[in-house]
């Protein structure tokens, strides 16, 4: 029988796969639990559902459950491949036997996603290099000899995850440790083109390809960055095919929620993000990764009153699962209490939110992440915090959002905002601080690299004048009010000798190479380097990757100069 072209050759999953991708993970669960013991395709995708439900719950026992299936598809798959070795003369046996080394790397690329969520980032990246070992083979193979097309789709999609995992890490240092590693050869760009080609085809693979390709197009890519606008409505495409096919799949109306966020619609995000969660109440825990996209959602729209009340889901959801034993992450409870009490000190609520950052401040938790939230909540602690909420925002990329798709009416606002705000934060008017002598000692962000409990913060009208100045400085440039935009950002870098981090001092550096960009490439180009540069402040990859994109536009990007912290490499 020749299958190089055989239409039916996946034809037994799409069922059990058209069930998940509609929410009725139940079903489709069940669908591939009965051939999961003898059928490595079905083993896969059975496990690929509990991974699903890990995700929206975020639950360490579904997790785990994930991680134990997972762990039995590769034990299948290994010796499935030993028994159809004997047979590779058959064309039906040869196809079968690649399409079970795809499963196998899919299985380790999935699994190695898991145990790096839970903790085990070493065991985890053995399990990424072992896939990718694998998929290497096989590109080798289906360039020389011909397989089924379905196949083929499914070989572009899994190794098209690899390019671009190993391509999104960041250049220079990190790229050289990882080739050592072993993960040499990424490549996005191209990982992108397989993922376009395997959700073209229409296979299997085809809507996770379009997911991956949403993920990029909506939160990788930053969405500051003009050629992204085209991403933007790729990845609109993509989300509207998958609602027109899966009515209720959450997760489609939790990319188009995304989607309207990109383009600061309030309403429209909100109106899809709840959609995600309704069409999730048959399960028995909330989901909580579309609870966090609606109170982003509800955060774009300034409703800080909602905002408020799904990040309190969230947080008691957290604190439950804690207690019953079924969250065990150091993560989760600190970035719940630094953003629930962010959105009460929104609402006037200090005594709770202080309660929020001292909980979170005092927490156990050891990993990186964590290690920048107990930064934050020590640092709103310190100053009052009347800030923090826009300045979460900030962090995240959602600032930047707000203000960059919406009109000047809504900028104006956003600005009355932030003057509301300073009348709490002492110092933000003070433009004579930048004479003031520079302190005795800094602690810089030497609290969240070394992970200290209580960083000491020298000066809260100096930090608190940073953040106006930095926080109205975006909303001046989009107003096009860009000479006072400018001198904020300069202001800033002239009290660099004081500040307690230099998380104000990368940005400015940021949006200054973004002004110049185009008017005085010499300028932007120095103010750019200055980014890359510079570490040692939270989240700085994100800063780092908009400066890396303006500067490949100019031509004068230069992997070798740039530096990371510890702590931000370790995310």
């Amino acid at each position: 029988m020749d299958v190089s072209n055989d239409p039916t050759f996946h034809s037994d999953l799409e069922k059990g796969l058209d069930l998940m991708w509609s929410n009725k993970l139940d079903e489709a669960e069940a669908f591939f639990h009965e051939h999961r013991m003898n059928k490595t395709r079905h083993a896969l995708h059975h496990a690929e559902v509990l991974v699903y439900r890990s995700m929206i719950t975020e639950l360490e026992t579904d997790r785990t459950k994930a991680i134990e299936a997972l762990n039995k598809t590769i034990e299948l798959a290994e010796s499935s491949l030993t028994k159809l070795a004997k047979n590779l003369q058959d064309p039906t046996t040869k196809n079968e036997h690649l399409d079970t080394r795809i499963a196998l790397a899919d299985a380790y690329a999935v699994l190695s996603t898991m145990e790096v969520l839970n903790e085990s980032r070493v065991r985890g990246l053995l399990h990424l290099r072992k896939g990718w070992k694998i998929y290497q083979e096989i590109l080798d193979k289906t360039k020389q000899e011909p397989y089924d097309e379905s196949i083929i789709a499914s070989v572009k999609f899994g190794a098209g995850l690899f390019y671009f995992i190993i391509g999104l890490i960041p250049p220079g240092l990190p790229q050289r440790a990882a080739a050592m590693a072993g993960f040499s050869g990424g490549d996005k760009e191209l990982g992108l083109t397989f993922f376009r080609e395997s959700y073209s085809h229409g296979g299997i693979r085809s809507f996770l390809s379009g997911l991956v390709l949403t993920f990029n197009h909506l939160i990788a890519a930053p969405s500051i960055d003009p050629s992204t606008k085209k991403l933007v409505i790729e990845a609109k495409g993509i989300i509207q095919s998958g609602l027109s096919k899966y009515p209720e799949g959450s997760i489609f109306q939790a990319m188009a929620s995304v989607a309207c966020m990109e383009e600061s619609d309030g309403q429209g995000a909100i109106k899809y993000a709840n959609q995600s969660i309704e069409n999730c109440r048959h399960l028995t825990s909330e989901p909580s990764l579309f609870l966090r996209n609606l109170a982003n959602a509800y955060s774009i729209d300034l409703d800080w009153k909602n905002t408020e009340i799904v990040l309190n889901r969230l947080y008691t959801k957290t604190i439950e699962a804690q207690k019953n034993g079924k969250v065990k992450n150091s993560w989760d409870l600190p970035w719940n209490a630094i953003r629930l009490g962010s959105a009460r000190a929104m609402l006037g609520d200090s005594k709770s939110a202080i309660e929020l950052w001292t909980m979170c401040r005092d927490s156990n938790a050891k990993d990186g992440w964590s290690s920048g939230s107990i930064h934050f909540a020590s640092r709103n602690l310190a100053n009052g915090g009347a800030y923090a909420m826009l300045e979460l925002m900030l962090i995240t990329g959602y600032f930047e959002k707000l203000v960059t798709f919406t009109t000047n009416e809504r900028r104006e606002e956003i600005l009355a905002l932030i003057e509301k705000l300073s009348e709490k934060a002492e110092g933000s008017h003070d433009a004579s601080l930048v004479k003031a002598p520079k302190p005795a000692t800094s602690s810089s962000w030497f609290g969240f690299l070394s992970r200290e409990k209580s960083p000491k913060f020298n000066s809260v009208p100096i930090d608190n004048r940073v953040a106006y100045l930095g926080l109205t400085g975006i909303v001046l440039r989009f107003l096009g009010k860009e000479e006072e935009a400018v001198r904020n950002f300069e202001e800033i870098l002239e009290l660099d000798p004081h500040m307690n981090d230099k998380m104000y001092l990368a940005r400015s550096h940021l949006q200054l190479g973004k002004f110049y960009f185009g008017k005085n490439n010499s300028k932007s180009t120095f103010h750019l380097e200055k980014v890359l540069k510079m570490s040692g402040y939270p989240f700085e990859n994100g800063t780092k990757t908009q400066a890396r994109l303006y500067m490949k536009q100019l031509g004068t990007y230069n992997s070798q100069e740039e530096t990371y912290s510890e702590a931000d490499l370790q995310k």
